[in-house]
């Protein structure tokens, strides 16, 4: 198969899960609690992992396996998914990124590629919620994913 093909593949699939919406059963979003700015940074912290997400399915298309998180953040396909995901939320455009563990002030990400770069994990972690310790999670299957400590609500 040429890399055109599994390109245009990969983006039909994100475009039609985006057009179509979840499966009954699977998150749509944020569920913000009454905390004052969680909403905010919930929805930042879903669509830095969508970009995330899009550009590791890049980067793989067109280099046969996923990424560190090092080399991933000073990619071409991070550059491009993270200009397509401040269509959907303008924040992530003006975002300094770190290509380091502290990804933002206040938030860690651990992007963890496994063996001979056939999958990848990512865990982006709010460091600022000692109580609840709030994160969002994903994988190469595409499906985000957010956590709690089990001795808080979800």
């Amino acid at each position: 198969m040429n890399k055109f093909w599994l390109a245009s593949s990969f983006f039909l699939v994100l475009l039609v899960s985006r057009t179509i919406g979840s499966l009954p059963g699977q998150e749509t979003g944020p569920k913000p609690t009454d905390s004052p700015g969680l909403k905010e940074k919930a929805s930042l912290a879903v669509n830095l992992v969508r970009a995330i997400n899009t550009a590791e399915g890049s980067y793989k298309v067109a280099h046969g396996v996923y990424t560190s998180w090092g080399a991933l953040a000073a990619s071409s396909e991070f550059a491009a998914a993270r200009k397509w995901a401040a269509t959907n939320d303008p924040q992530i455009a003006n975002l300094a990124l770190s290509k380091g563990a502290d990804i933002l002030p206040g938030w860690s990400v651990r992007l963890t590629v496994g063996e001979g770069g056939r999958s990848f994990d990512v865990l982006l972690e709010d460091k600022g919620d000692q109580a609840c310790g709030y994160a969002v999670l994903s994988d190469e299957r595409n499906l985000i994913r957010q956590s709690k400590t089990i001795d808080c609500p979800i």
